[in-house]
């Protein structure tokens, strides 16, 4: 699971984690419950990772819930998507 992953990063020092792929505005769609948003959500909630990078997003895909869980951990979400 990619929380147990970032979780096993951090203990080795990492400081950021970068979310990206093809699509990542997509991710969940084939998934009962599951987008980008909750899985930042829970990113959030579940690790303690310092920063987390979002990469390769596409303007349309920045809903009013993404906007808002960045504003809730904007001292650990990084500051712009790369779109």
């Amino acid at each position: 699971m990619i929380v147990n992953e970032i979780n096993e990063l951090h203990e080795l020092g990492y400081k950021e984690i970068i979310l990206t792929g093809t699509q990542l505005g997509s991710y969940g769609f084939d998934l009962i419950n599951e987008n980008l948003e909750s899985l930042i959500k829970y990113i959030m909630t579940e690790t303690s990772i310092e920063r987390l990078r979002i990469s390769s997003i596409q303007a349309h895909e920045i809903s009013e819930k993404l906007l808002g869980i960045y504003k809730k951990y904007k001292n650990r979400i990084c500051n712009h998507f790369h779109l």
